[in-house]
Formats: structure tokens, C-alpha cells, sequence
């Protein structure tokens, strides 16, 4: 909720364990 939402920006895609890639 630190690092990984700065990459989820960065890479435009959300972190695994979220939601799944179908939403």
C-alpha cells in the first residue's frame, strides 16, 4: 500500500491479488 501503489501507478495496472485482470 506503499511501494506497490506508486508501481501500480507507474505501470498503469493494478497489483495481483486486487481484483482480477477481467474488471
Amino acid at each position: 500500500m506503499k511501494r506497490k501503489r506508486k508501481r501500480s501507478l507507474s505501470n498503469k495496472a493494478p497489483p495481483r491479488g486486487h481484483y482480477p485482470p477481467s474488471l
